[in-house]
């Protein structure tokens, strides 16, 4: 990426000398370093790039012209990396606004956009539309491209991947293998997209639990990425990320952590640290550190992810939410364990318990919560308790409780025989909201 940057801003150079700021060939460059930014995890330098390609064309070719279209594309992908969905979409939306005016229907732009579509739903969770534009999008690949196309096979990977998030492993297996049979035929053994397949596979056997299976799908797929790319590849990394997942979940802890600092070692050789995957990787050999009872290093490692992720994302984002739940959870091991982990107290006083809702027909929602609620009480615990939340939820399952909650200035309480239907989460607060909800708890606890 250093040297596609240099090559690329040298071709701009050259076009701004020539041609000025407002022309097709500048736009193109900014795009083009833009999307080198991108991979590189910078994701305000190619959103800057992409939006000044966005202005320049708008300035030259009008609204409806297809490098707008792909402009407005590009800056969806990054909205959507940073996890801002309702912008994605928004970006999304209009590209193939302008695709169909121009090429109606049935064009491989129009299926891209349907696609692109399909995929901020997926991140959201909404898996019946992820599925119904995954389905549009295959649906015109096959009428242009006929069965044997890398885009129909891509069409088949992002539906397997609907089943296989939804638990419908069986489908997902048999998306994936007739993805994987069409990248075959069409480009043979040792290729990026059938290593890919692979992978994805290897995936879905994970999910099952068929450990052995996964393993040998992952191997393949690193056999290939080695035999294509040399060991410095951001694929390569990912293969040993995953066969470091298999041997977490197997148990074998030494070769997992071997496997996930082989992958954080590659990730940081490309891309520096400050990069999503670099984040990835810390927590991954978190979670090993934790699982093996090393509960300070753990944190080490969270926390490293965590500043990542935030000079990235900023603080409204789901790998973040992730980073400060793992911390939560490896500082209340540490603390039930005796280990001196007093260096964090400062970062948990400002994280507050979260209970959000996972369904319309859960108690929860019978009970009218909806939403996202921060926690006050569940049984005994409190706010104010110095122990964890999961640890009374795991005790409390299956029996009556009384949990109650708030939400902006509201406190409610509300009553359950069994199940709740809410997942718990850490969620940043900040010491002074915290200390507001806490005055808010007291009050309405004296009033009881």
């Amino acid at each position: 990426y250093v040297k596609a940057l240099e090559m690329y801003q040298q071709s701009l150079k050259i076009y701004l000398a020539i041609f000025g700021e407002t022309h097709p060939y500048v736009a193109t460059s900014y795009n083009n370093i833009g999307l080198v930014y991108y991979y590189q995890g910078d994701y305000a330098k190619a959103l800057e790039m992409y939006q000044r390609s966005l202005k320049i064309r708008l300035a030259i070719l009008g609204d409806n012209h297809p490098g707008v279209a792909t402009s407005y594309n590009n800056i969806g992908l990054v909205y959507k990396s940073q996890g801002d969905y309702v912008k994605a979409l928004e970006m999304y939306q209009r590209s193939l606004k302008i695709c169909l005016t121009i090429f109606g229907e049935n064009h491989p732009d129009v299926a891209t956009s349907y696609n692109n579509i399909g995929s901020v739903y997926d991140a959201q969770g909404d898996y019946v539309q992820a599925l119904e534009m995954y389905q549009r999008s295959l649906k015109i690949y096959l009428a242009i491209f006929g069965e044997t196309h890398p885009a129909v096979a891509t069409s088949y990977n992002n539906i397997a991947y609907i089943h296989a998030s939804q638990g419908d492993y069986v489908k997902a297996l048999e998306m994936y293998q007739q993805s994987l049979k069409i990248y075959l035929a069409i480009f043979g053994e040792t290729h990026p997209y059938v290593a890919t397949s692979y992978n994805n596979i290897g995936l879905v056997y994970y999910y099952q639990g068929d450990y052995a299976k996964a393993l040998e799908m992952y191997q393949r797929s690193l056999k290939i990425r080695l035999a294509i790319f040399d060991e410095n590849h951001p694929d390569v990394a990912t293969s040993y990320n995953n066969i470091g997942f298999v041997y977490s979940s197997q148990g074998d802890y030494v070769k997992a952590l071997e496997m996930y600092q082989q992958s954080l070692k590659i990730y940081l050789a490309i891309f520096g640290e400050t990069h999503p995957y670099v984040a990835t990787s810390y927590n991954n050999i978190g979670l090993v550190y934790y699982y093996q009872g090393d509960y300070a290093k753990a944190l080490e490692m969270y926390q490293r992810s965590l500043k990542i992720r935030l000079a990235i994302f900023g603080e409204i984002h789901p790998d973040v939410a992730t980073s400060y739940n793992n911390i939560g959870v490896a500082y209340f091991a540490a603390t039930q364990k005796g280990i001196d982990v007093s260096g964090f107290k400062g970062l948990i006083e400002t994280l507050a318990f979260t209970a959000t809702t996972v369904g319309d027909g859960t108690p929860a929602a019978h009970a009218g919560m909806e939403g996202e609620y921060v926690v006050l009480e569940i049984a005994d615990w409190t706010i104010e308790s110095d122990s964890s939340l999961f640890d009374k939820n795991a005790e409390l399952q299956g029996k009556p409780k009384t949990i109650v909650v708030m939400k902006g200035d509201a406190i409610s309480q509300y009553h359950f025989e069994n199940k709740i239907g809410v997942r718990f989460n850490f969620k940043k607060i900040g010491s002074q909201e915290k200390q507001r909800i806490l005055k808010a708890y007291r009050e309405w606890k004296k009033n009881q």
